[in-house]
């Protein structure tokens, strides 16, 4: 199992060695003149990247019990947080259905067991597939989620920008109902450079949130997100196919 985290500054790097050398691995030469180093502990490995820009990249393999720790580090997620809670969506838009959002959460710690579930929704598959993903992350006992689409009519009279604010904040406010009185950490993928609604919202009423690029990539909740949501617009469109099949 592998898991990517991009991109880093030379701080969080330098954070990450730091643990690792207290978790006894060992520190081997570069392999690659890309590698910045590559770090072994039995069957665990640690890569660590680097781009012209001097952007850093990580990735780790077998390291199941590691993951969680590695994302407070260079995620700066505080370790009082009691719940991760990710945004994403699914969906083209008009001329293919509804937009389809989802915030999803899961208690601080459960990373391992929820990221060995979770696939890239940027790889192409096949719907069944993704409908398997969806059911089995929707029974699994620690993941919580909420959904709301985005109609189609929807976009002739309103910004789209202006449609996934307002939706966003209503499945946050649901997450909250659900949650009373937890610590959250909350990141959404982040989807206009200016969110007039959703941004001031998470600011007054949360200390710890990102509005994030590559969020799917970063952070596992958000991830966990977009596959809910990727499933579940799948089962939406089967089912669509189904009644206005033509025979």
């Amino acid at each position: 199992m592998y898991k990517v985290w991009k991109p880093l500054s030379e701080k969080a790097i330098d954070k990450v060695k730091q643990f690792l050398k207290k978790k006894q691995f060992r520190f081997l030469p570069p392999q690659q003149e890309w590698q910045e180093w590559v770090a072994k502990r039995g069957t665990i490995e640690f890569i660590c990247y680097f781009n012209k820009k001097r952007e850093y990249s990580l990735v780790s393999r077998n390291a199941y019990d590691l993951i969680g720790a590695i994302d407070c580090l260079v995620l700066e997620i505080p370790s009082r947080v009691a719940y991760l809670v990710g945004g994403d969506e699914a969906g083209k838009g008009e001329v293919f259905g509804p937009l389809l959002l989802c915030v999803a959460a899961y208690p601080n710690g459960k990373d391992t067991q929820i990221i060995s579930k979770l696939a890239d929704t940027k790889i192409r598959r096949p719907y069944h597939q993704w409908v398997r993903i969806y059911e089995r992350l929707k029974r699994h006992r620690h993941v919580l989620y909420v959904m709301e689409p985005i109609m189609p009519y929807l976009f002739d009279n309103f910004s789209l920008t202006y449609l996934m604010d307002i939706a966003y904040i209503r499945l946050i406010r649901r997450i909250q109902a659900i949650l009373p009185k937890k610590e959250l950490f909350i990141v959404i993928d982040r989807y206009s450079q200016a969110s007039r609604w959703l941004l001031p919202f998470l600011k007054k009423h949360f200390h710890h949130y990102q509005f994030a690029s590559y969020a799917d990539d970063r952070y596992t909740a958000a991830r966990l997100a977009a596959n809910l949501a990727k499933g579940a617009l799948n089962v939406f469109i089967a089912e669509l196919n189904k009644k206005e099949s033509v025979g």
